[in-house]
């Protein structure tokens, strides 16, 4: 998660906010009047986070809002019943399906017409 400050807490530790880029990796948000105006970040990833970092950024983040799981039931629903044998491709030739001729207008099946 991103630290957020001010635009004068900024330009007074500017270097220290150098020093934590580079050596931590850390972002941060910079605040004008309350508004977000703009992202000091690393200019590339410092080095791959550790297990036990990662958790704790889980676990800085809370728990999801109240709509999250009315969310995800809402996308579940709206993508259907999924097929008995999820390995079989839903149409019976998918080259068809897919649009996939030759130019002669016969479809595709792998082998030349």
């Amino acid at each position: 998660m991103r630290e957020r400050i001010s635009v004068s807490q900024a330009a007074g530790n500017f270097f220290d906010l150098l020093n934590r880029m580079r050596d931590e990796g850390e972002s941060f948000v910079i605040v004008h009047n309350g508004e977000e105006v703009g992202i000091l970040s690393p200019a590339r990833e410092t080095r791959p986070k550790t297990f036990n970092e990662l958790v704790e950024m889980i676990q800085a983040m809370g728990p999801p809002d109240e709509d999250f799981a009315r969310d995800l039931e809402e996308i579940r629903l709206s993508q259907g019943a999924l097929p008995e044998d999820p390995w079989r491709f839903p149409h019976p030739d998918p080259s068809t399906a897919l649009g996939m001729t030759s130019k002669r207008g016969a479809a595709v099946r792998g082998i030349r017409n």
